[in-house]
């Protein structure tokens, strides 16, 4: 699978509520990104009537993030997410600590590994790593395994909390 190349980088500069864009376009002879282009979007400038919008835009895209990798439930990632944001916290790593994922699981399970351990091994590895280990037959079986456990938790967690409540199926008539 072909990387795909970056377009731009942005910093966040909070405290005057302004993102600067660096547009690359190319590399050096060494290989390094090129700057073509360099952009101030002032959030100030914006009219307020519009911040709630995009507010709202920001916590779809964090809590949608939180649960992009493949590996996580999207339900537990984004309401983790969501609490953390409450709680004023805007990194899921750091104080909040790091959030276990299926692969790490795998991993340490394969290896009789502690966790920790491996989640700093994970840290350390890049996308192509990530992507090919996720590939192998053994680990994949594992993080097969690990996902159907955690569905069958949730189902009988599900089936539970149904049992005796009021159903909308009561008013489907066939």
């Amino acid at each position: 699978m072909a990387t795909r190349e970056r377009k731009a980088r942005v910093k966040n500069d909070l405290e005057n509520k302004v993102l600067h864009f660096e547009f690359l376009s190319g590399k050096d002879s060494e290989g390094n990104p090129l700057v073509a282009h360099r952009r101030l979007f002032d959030l100030n400038r914006i009219p307020s009537n519009l911040h709630s919008a995009l507010a709202l835009h920001g916590l779809k895209q964090k809590l949608s993030d939180s649960f992009a990798d493949p590996d996580s439930e999207p339900v537990e990632s984004s309401d983790a997410v969501f609490a953390q944001l409450v709680a004023g916290t805007w990194s899921q790593r750091g104080e909040a600590g790091p959030r276990t994922s299926i692969l790490e699981e795998a991993i340490a399970a394969l290896k009789g590994a502690d966790i920790e351990k491996v989640r700093e091994f994970v840290a350390k590895q890049d996308d192509d790593w990530v992507k090919a280990i996720k590939k192998d037959p053994a680990v994949k079986a594992k993080m097969d395994e690990i996902a159907a456990k955690k569905a069958a938790e949730r189902a009988k967690a599900s089936k539970a909390s149904a049992k005796g409540a009021e159903s909308t199926l009561d008013s489907i008539t066939l």
